[in-house]
């Protein structure tokens, strides 16, 4: 067989669907090696204190309403960290995965030529990449944009304004965030959607009431 046979079934056999998870496979791998070989993180004293919250949270319930915690993030991270700190670790790998996974289908939505690139900008990216291997709170948050961008490129206006409403429980600076989402909704005048963003903060206060 020659090599151009080879690479022509190659290219035959990796379709667009089929590239893509190989390659968010191979990244996960390539992270996971890392967590296992590692004895270190990042992030300093406050990936240490996040990691304390999630994993006591189940001890001390009070935990999952904490502000400085950021409550959503504390929720979702606390089974894992109930396996140690590569537990929380572990929870910023898979978030961080599913985050370059839907960068790439907001890229595909934007018609952009090379949207699986999306993926390895993403997951490459150095404070991204730096921050996966923490206990910090910016990689859900960088998914739940993410994640509100492409709803919102998908027309499911009430879906993205209940999850964006989220945000300011896993970083303050989605405050900042929830103005400019308000904003495209008003350019596709999904004004009732635009209530729907303080959701999170009611639910959540009510819960902690």
């Amino acid at each position: 067989m020659r090599i151009s046979d080879i690479f022509h079934s190659l290219h035959d056999y990796f379709t667009e669907k089929r590239f893509v998870i190989f390659t968010l496979s191979l990244i996960f791998a390539l992270f996971l090696v890392v967590l296992i070989l590692s004895d270190g993180y990042t992030g300093g004293a406050e990936s240490v204190r996040h990691f304390y919250f999630s994993h006591y949270a189940f001890q001390f319930p009070q935990f999952f309403f904490n502000s400085w915690a950021k409550p959503v993030f504390t929720l979702l991270s606390a089974p894992f960290a109930l396996f140690g700190f590569k537990g929380i670790q572990l929870f910023n790998i898979l978030v961080g995965i599913a985050a370059s996974y839907f960068s790439y289908l907001v890229a595909k939505e934007l018609k952009m030529k090379q949207p699986v690139l999306a993926i390895i900008l993403c997951s490459f990216a150095t404070i991204f990449a730096f921050s996966l291997f923490s206990g910090l709170t910016e990689i859900l948050f960088a998914l739940v944009a993410i994640l509100t961008s492409y709803l919102l490129l998908k027309d499911r206006f009430v879906s993205a304004s209940i999850l964006v409403s989220f945000l300011p429980l896993i970083r303050m600076e989605g405050i900042f965030l929830i103005p400019i989402y308000a904003i495209f909704l008003v350019y596709r005048k999904q004004y009732w959607s635009i209530l729907l963003m303080s959701t999170g903060i009611v639910a959540y206060s009510i819960v902690g009431y």
